[in-house]
């Protein structure tokens, strides 16, 4: 009973931590996509004004 009440803590806390890993991942995933499209919208700007 101790043994599955202490194996059932583990899995939570392991649970936690998976999930606050996936919502780091789930952010920065976000900056790089926003970063990418303003490089990219800074190219477009700099060929439309070359023309």
């Amino acid at each position: 009973m101790k043994l599955d009440f202490h194996k059932r803590k583990i899995q939570q806390k392991y649970r936690e931590e998976v999930g606050r890993k996936a919502e780091k991942d789930r952010y920065s995933l976000l900056i790089n996509i926003i970063s990418l499209v303003v490089i990219v919208i800074f190219i477009l700007n700099l060929y439309i004004d070359w023309l």
